[in-house]
């Protein structure tokens, strides 16, 4: 059998969405949504087995900060292989590919979020580390309701350019956070939306604000993300309540934040692997780095 690894190509997108629905059992509609909008041939590998896709995975671009400076890194995402070419080796060499192609294109860093315990000892051995952190609180609706508040004029809506900014300017002081940018963040919202969850942001004179949320059912809503000054988690808290109305909320929150401070249990939920020589110096002593937006 000839096997070889290569970038994807866009005449190669309908295998690739193949395999993607066997993998993740997506539906068409999840599926062509990625491929429609975030794809991009050079950003992704495959492997191929006689000239067909048997694995592949995406490279999706980030910036990380270091110090007061963001390095460029790379996001593995959509990791997957067909099932009858599982155990043969393909997504380790996909993933030596990877940081092969990182190297020459300067990125810094490798990320990635397993999504199981197994998992996480599966990139163990491809050098990937436990790094980042996330704190999970749990509201009841009372709570929630509780930081409600009208805002203190008329709210506008923010544009995806705006939230994206507010997201940086948190997240900038903190050593070994991931700066996701305007068009991840637009595809985060979009997808959501397509599994019936919501995006909800809202702006003030003084900023902007958001909440990304699934209702997972039997009331219960999952808030993948918020992004809030305090000045402004009232407004968003009442928005919230009104548009994701639940007995209960399960929050992530990066575990350094204000918002409901000193509450949940603070977790791993993401690894990464030092490109460079220089290894991960460079972020020794980062405290509850955060990763975000991972679209689990």
């Amino acid at each position: 059998m000839a096997r070889e690894i290569s970038l994807g190509r866009w005449v190669m997108r309908d295998e690739m969405a193949e395999l993607w629905r066997v993998a993740f059992q997506d539906s068409e509609e999840a599926t062509q949504h990625f491929f429609n909008y975030r794809f991009q041939p050079e950003n992704s590998l495959v492997y191929l087995v006689d000239g067909k896709v048997s694995a592949m995975l995406h490279m999706l671009p980030v910036e990380l900060v270091v110090g007061e400076q963001l390095a460029a890194a790379q996001y593995i995402y959509a990791a997957a292989t067909q099932p009858v070419h599982r155990g043969a080796g393909h997504m380790g060499a996909l993933l030596a590919a990877a940081a092969a192609c990182g190297q020459w294109r300067g990125e810094k860093y490798s990320l990635l979020l397993p999504m199981s315990p197994a998992l996480y000892l599966y990139y163990a051995k491809h050098q990937y580390q436990p790094f980042f952190q996330t704190r999970y609180v749990s509201l009841t609706r009372e709570e929630m309701q509780s930081c409600a508040r009208e805002g203190g004029q008329a709210l506008a809506t923010p544009t995806m350019a705006e939230l994206a900014a507010e997201r940086r300017e948190l997240l900038a002081s903190h050593l070994g956070s991931v700066i996701w940018g305007e068009q991840h963040l637009t595809y985060s919202a979009t997808l959501y939306e397509l599994y019936g969850g919501k995006f909800i942001s809202l702006a003030e004179s003084w900023g902007s604000a958001y909440a990304m949320g699934i209702n997972k059912g039997n009331g219960e809503v999952e808030l993948v993300e918020v992004v809030a000054t305090p000045s402004l988690l009232g407004p968003l808290a009442r928005e919230i309540v009104r548009q994701m109305p639940a007995a209960n909320y399960y929050l992530r929150l990066p575990a350094f934040g204000e918002l409901w401070a000193g509450r949940g249990e603070v977790r791993t939920q993401g690894m990464i692997k030092a490109l460079t020589d220089e290894g991960l110096r460079s972020l020794e002593g980062a405290a509850y780095p955060y990763l975000g937006l991972t679209l689990d």
